[in-house]
């Protein structure tokens, strides 16, 4: 607690004497008014935690229940369903999700870009997860409807949803990054804890719907009704936060704020010049990263698959796909720091686009429930292996260069979050086909 105290008191510093001639008065009194509120019980810590946790939930639930989606579109000439003989709106759901939650945003992106700061940030953070929260709770009341008489129907229209969500979970994203990126770094991984947090969370909590048993329907509706109420808890807190002094402190004048000008084109050279081995690294390392998505992911099958065995046909995929990940992942981020300076930044290079090129790949050749290519990795042990090293070094690598922003950028630190943003958004959104691609290739 002592360091992060300390790290707090570095950044409120550095940042008082950049600035002094602009909010700090002469007059040591006035000068006293200006300095950030006590924390004494870390309670911003808490609401950033909340945040990026309840924010998240919706991508993480739409992920991790497995079971439910491939209920929905079973194959209904048969019994029982077999992971190894999936229908074709089973094997193609996640990856078909994830090319029409990736297409509002190149548009979106743009618009909120050039035009999203003439709103003001609070009302663009309330409005965006309150339309978040409404198609979360859609999806909840689709649980309770009995689709198999119109899989195809409700196959479009749960497509149609994934978009609209998308285009709301794009604006957030954007508010949220700008919003974050006026506080000092130490929240910064607080924000990146709640985001993995909400992952394991959403895998436990399949995990322990499946244990208590029911059909596919009756864990759905624990599964969906819980992740109701903490979405719609955390737009709760998220509008409370206008009542706490430290977090209006950082946000500063948000009034103001929508009356200024789009950053000129020296201002975007200088984010540029400053952070380029961060952008080129992205948009190099991109190509390969669907090979490991969750569409190829939930795919796989165990080699001593058994219908019936709780193991193999129940907790295999959530534990393997979602849960282990999630544990590697937080230890790895509980792991990083800002290390990265203008000296040391190209080591950052060659590790991520290393991790992009050589595991990336892998997952096409694990035992998959249809095959094409030559399964490579047949063994349980292989598959759990690497998936290990994949969130370990992907969740390191992700912090610390998510940490290192404000080293690198300086000044223009939230204009550099609002740039990598973007341009992680288009990739994903210029590439997103590449992932029914990848699971129709394996």
């Amino acid at each position: 607690m002592e360091e992060i105290n300390q790290q707090i008191v570095d950044f409120e510093r550095k940042v008082s004497l950049l600035s002094a001639n602009e909010i700090y008065p002469e007059d040591e009194k006035k000068k006293e008014t200006n300095l950030p509120p006590v924390d004494r019980y870390n309670l911003l810590h808490v609401i950033f935690f909340v945040l990026s946790f309840g924010s998240l939930i919706p991508m993480s639930f739409f992920l991790t229940a497995n079971d439910y989606w491939m209920y929905k579109f079973r194959d209904l000439s048969k019994d029982t369903y077999d992971p190894r003989n999936r229908t074709t709106l089973q094997r193609n759901f996640l990856s078909s999700s994830s090319v029409v939650q990736s297409l509002p945003n190149i548009v979106t992106n743009i618009l909120s870009s050039m035009y999203g700061h003439k709103i003001n940030i609070r009302k663009r953070f309330l409005g965006t997860l309150s339309v978040i929260t409404f198609f979360f709770l859609t999806y909840t009341v689709f649980v309770e409807v009995d689709t198999d008489s119109w899989q195809l129907e409700f196959f479009i229209l749960t497509m149609i949803v994934s978009f609209l969500k998308s285009v709301a979970g794009t604006l957030f994203a954007m508010s949220n990054v700008a919003m974050t990126s006026r506080f000092p770094p130490i929240y910064m991984k607080t924000v990146m804890y709640g985001s993995v947090a909400a992952m394991l969370f959403s895998s436990i909590l399949q995990i322990i719907c499946l244990w208590i048993g029911g059909t596919s329907t009756e864990v759905a509706e624990i599964y969906f009704y819980i992740g109701s109420v903490i979405i719609v808890a955390t737009l709760v807190i998220a509008y409370f936060t206008k009542y706490n002094a430290l977090f209006n402190f950082y946000l500063g004048d948000t009034v103001a704020d929508t009356r200024r000008p789009l950053p000129s084109l020296a201002e975007v050279k200088k984010v540029y010049s400053r952070i380029k081995p961060l952008i080129w690294t992205a948009i190099l390392g991109s190509f390969p990263m669907g090979m490991a998505s969750g569409g190829i992911t939930t795919m796989v099958v165990s080699e001593y698959y058994v219908k019936g065995d709780p193991w193999t046909d129940k907790y295999f995929t959530p534990v393997i796909c979602f849960l282990i990940p999630g544990v590697v992942g937080l230890f790895a981020r509980m792991l990083a720091r800002p290390i990265l300076t203008p000296d040391n930044v190209k080591w950052y290079v060659i590790a991520s686009l290393s991790h992009s090129y050589i595991i990336s790949p892998l997952y096409l050749f694990f035992n998959s429930s249809k095959k094409h290519l030559p399964v490579l990795f047949p063994h349980d042990w292989e598959y759990i292996t690497i998936q290990v090293v994949n969130a370990l070094i992907g969740g390191y690598l992700s912090t610390v260069s998510f940490l290192s922003m404000p080293r690198l950028a300086g000044d223009a630190t939230e204009l550099a979050f609002l740039t990598m943003t973007t341009l992680m958004m288009l990739l994903m959104s210029a590439l997103s086909p590449l992932n029914s691609l990848w699971v129709n290739i394996i």
